[in-house]
């Protein structure tokens, strides 16, 4: 039973992410071509940044980096609500 759920909540957080990191990557890329971003499992909110290979956590980087992370984070939720008919 346990189990069954684990697997059920694993697949409705990678329903969710998905779309997001989705959206999220392209508006990265504006920024830094090759970078990726991992996001928190329960958060839902960035945890590390890659760059060039190289993952860095999101509590050594810049402020003006980790803002501009902050920034394109709301508005890769607010083209996917809007792409959803959602405000």
């Amino acid at each position: 039973m346990a189990q069954s759920l684990d697997d059920a909540r694993h697949a409705a957080r990678d329903a969710y992410f998905e779309p997001v990191k989705a959206e999220l990557l392209p508006l990265l890329s504006l920024l830094h071509s090759d970078a990726d971003i991992r996001l928190d499992d329960t958060s839902l909110l960035p945890v590390a940044l890659t760059r060039q290979g190289q993952e860095e956590e999101m509590d050594i980087l810049s402020g003006g980096t980790a803002e501009q992370i902050a920034i394109l984070t709301r508005l890769a939720f607010a083209r996917l609500f809007a792409r959803n008919g959602q405000s």
